[in-house]
């Protein structure tokens, strides 16, 4: 992978549904359970509500997310 072409930005709603793909791929690593039952719901509202609960932050390299990272204020 050329690292080259890397941006990182702010998640967009569009992202939902791949930052939930990596959440997952990220448990299977770890060797935990994931559900994906509602996680898109919950993250929409966390990340985008007028008050959000969470930032998210992903990497994208040649129109893929390749990674992402949350944090608080």
């Amino acid at each position: 992978m050329h690292m080259k072409n890397s941006t990182i930005r702010f998640a967009e709603k569009k992202d939902i549904s791949k930052i939930i793909d990596l959440c997952e791929a990220h448990a299977h690593f770890e060797e935990s359970d994931y559900n994906r039952d509602g996680k898109g719901q919950l993250l929409e509202r966390d990340i985008f509500d007028a008050s959000p609960k969470i930032f998210c932050l992903v990497v994208e390299n040649e129109n893929e997310l390749i990674g992402y990272a949350t944090y608080t204020k």
